[in-house]
């Protein structure tokens, strides 16, 4: 299980078996209102942890975690656009990517039972949720780890991803029964001080200079910081 924002840990379960997960190179598109004209490294921060935990279409899935070891400025210029107020970017970062698709084995860990009825509920990766049709007698409890099939995907627009599948498997048991929590993405810290950052006054030009590249020290961990 990994936090969600955390790169390093989430990239130690792609490619495993059930973790459906995928690091995926990708441009984000950045308007920086004039609030951040002075706080870049901060606003791309935050923008990028936005982006975390809500079901993207152009991935195909849903991002949980961006290397921010590796967040490039694709050009060397912002833009103003018209008479908007916003400095327009683009930036480039990996990002660690939820896929399933119909058919795909998860693997999940049961955190609600549900009265008068063949289903339990079940988290994957600590996060994604899933509702999981239980056959035969099968009854596992809170905290036991079980292997399903996706037989339903669905997303409101929103960024809210729903999953159903059908029980495989008891892989093991938890002793304890303990209640299982599901993780949430961090608030929007960008754990920098802002305040030894240099502010400038937006220019009355097309474009406004930036620094050529993000240095991968200037953004922050945002998932530990936020746990401080």
């Amino acid at each position: 299980m990994f936090d969600i924002g955390d790169f390093a840990s989430a990239s130690e379960y792609v490619g495993k078996e059930y973790s459906s997960l995928e690091v995926i190179t990708h441009k984000v598109h950045v308007a920086l209102p004039a609030g951040y004209f002075g706080k870049i490294k901060s606003a791309i921060a935050i923008i990028l942890n936005n982006n975390l935990q809500s079901y993207s279409e152009v991935l195909q899935g849903m991002p949980v975690a961006f290397n921010r070891q590796n967040v490039k400025l694709l050009t060397p210029y912002g833009k103003i656009i018209a008479d908007q107020s916003c400095v327009h970017i683009d930036v480039e970062t990996e990002y660690v990517v939820f896929k399933p698709t119909v058919t795909t084995t998860l693997q999940g860990v049961v955190n609600k039972q549900l009265k008068h009825s063949n289903m339990v509920g079940c988290l994957v990766h600590g996060v994604f949720y899933a509702s999981v049709n239980l056959e035969g007698s099968q009854n596992p409890g809170l905290g036991d780890e079980i292997l399903f099939s996706v037989t339903k995907m669905e997303h409101d627009g929103y960024g809210y991803l729903a999953l159903k599948g059908k029980f495989i498997r008891l892989i093991s048991e938890n002793p304890n029964k303990l209640e299982v929590t599901q993780k949430r993405k961090p608030e929007n810290d960008s754990g920098i001080d802002d305040d030894h950052e240099t502010s400038s006054s937006p220019s009355t030009d097309l474009s406004i200079p930036l620094s050529q590249a993000v240095p991968s020290e200037d953004i922050p961990e945002i998932a530990s910081q936020s746990k401080r």
